[in-house]
């Protein structure tokens, strides 16, 4: 496992969540958004993961996949399954990792 900080920062929108990433396995900050439609799509009603967990196990999908310098700085994470078509399967199996 690797250490990373996760950071929330106000949005305009109630529905937009938008976090500061930052670790060791990572190549800088990352400033990454996420609807919150999504995140409970992704988690479920009621899901007992963390936000800080969510994005954990968000980069350790990412970083499984390719180097920390290829991981864009600044993304909307509904961005990752258009270069990872599996993701929306495969998430939850990174949850029960974190």
């Amino acid at each position: 496992m690797f250490d990373i900080t996760v950071k929330k920062v106000e949005s305009k929108s109630g529905q937009l969540m938008q976090f500061d990433v930052v670790g060791n396995a990572l190549a800088g900050k990352h400033t990454v958004t996420v609807d919150h439609a999504y995140f409970v799509q992704l988690t479920g009603v009621g899901g007992s993961i963390s936000e800080e967990q969510f994005m954990k196990a968000i980069f350790m999908f990412l970083l499984d996949r390719e180097p920390p310098s290829a991981i864009m700085t600044a993304f909307d994470i509904s961005i990752i399954s258009r270069y990872f078509p599996e993701f929306d399967q495969k998430i939850s199996d990174y949850f029960k990792r974190v």
